[in-house]
């Protein structure tokens, strides 16, 4: 199934609800782990930039590569299964790598 692109089912139609939904979950994830590291500033800078690759991709509109894990519970892509490589193209449409 490689390079294919999954199929819609349910309410998603355009990922662009998925593209929000991961962004959110990347700004939280990326929150966090800064927070967690706050007393280092070096671990703390370099954590926010490392994680913000990321959120700027998903942000922008941009391609964002993923795994079947990523994805909301009720995705219809996840009977791919969670170790699955994928990515969000920029024109919101869900492929498998």
């Amino acid at each position: 199934m490689s390079g294919g692109t999954v199929a819609h089912h349910g309410s998603w139609g355009n990922e662009s609800a998925l593209r929000r939904y991961l962004l959110d979950d990347r700004v939280a994830f990326r929150h966090r782990m800064v927070s967690t590291l706050a007393d280092d500033p070096a671990w703390s800078s370099q954590t926010w930039e490392q994680l913000s690759h990321s959120v700027d991709a998903l942000a922008s509109g941009g391609e964002y590569r993923c795994h079947g894990w990523e994805l909301p519970d009720d995705h219809p892509a996840r009977v791919l299964g969670v170790n699955t490589d994928l990515v969000l193209g920029a024109d919101n449409v869900l492929r498998v790598v």
